[in-house]
């Protein structure tokens, strides 16, 4: 898709906004239909937490930054599961992951 495949800007923007709901409807239904897991998955450190002990250091200013990570990789590991169609592009930099589909960069 370019900008010349449209005879309007409008055109153009209307149909980026139209891409915009559907891989958001998308998301979110993965992550809904996966909600059991995600919270599973999010909890799983908890039964280990020796495994974790120095791993994850709590900021004073931060104290939540530690389980904000555990949250991003297990989205992050939800969309790879459910859209494996979907090609890695670039190199993940942390928990930032870009996918190219058929028709888009997804970058989450």
């Amino acid at each position: 898709m370019q900008r010349s495949d449209f005879s309007t800007l409008r055109e153009f923007a209307r149909h980026i906004a139209e891409l915009e709901k559907s891989y958001t409807e998308k998301l979110f239904h993965a992550l809904y239909k996966n909600a059991g897991n995600i919270q599973a998955w999010y909890n799983e450190p908890n039964k280990v937490p020796d495994t974790w002990a120095g791993k994850m250091v709590i900021s004073p200013r931060e104290p939540s930054a530690p389980w904000e990570q555990v949250g991003e990789i297990v989205i992050v590991g939800v969309v790879n599961r459910e859209f494996s169609e979907w090609f890695p592009v670039g190199l993940p930099i942390g928990s930032e992951t870009r996918l190219s589909s058929s028709d888009a960069i997804v970058h989450n």
